[in-house]
């Protein structure tokens, strides 16, 4: 069921996905983020390589790990954190 989800991610809502967990870069061309991060996917992955994606947070640009995000399903202009949305993991 989440395949299909996740094959879309970084389509719908503008490439709007969210941290379900914070993760700490490790290489220079990857990005750290706190869990509920609002993050914007850029370019998803190739055929060979289907774990992290180009995405932006703030002013900044960098691969993420696509098994750290979710969609908030009620998402609104008064959502503040997307735990509180209902954030659905996609892994």
């Amino acid at each position: 069921m989440f395949a299909g989800v996740q094959e879309k991610l970084g389509i719908l809502n503008g490439g709007v996905v969210y941290a379900v967990y914070d993760y700490e870069a490790h290489n220079s061309d990857e990005l750290s983020f706190k869990e509920s991060d609002k993050l914007i996917v850029l370019r998803k992955g190739d055929e060979w390589e289907r774990e992290w994606w180009w995405s932006r947070l703030s002013d900044q640009e960098g691969y993420i790990p696509r098994n750290l995000l979710g969609v908030c399903v009620f998402e609104s202009s008064d959502c503040v954190k997307c735990v509180v949305c209902y954030c659905i993991p996609l892994f």
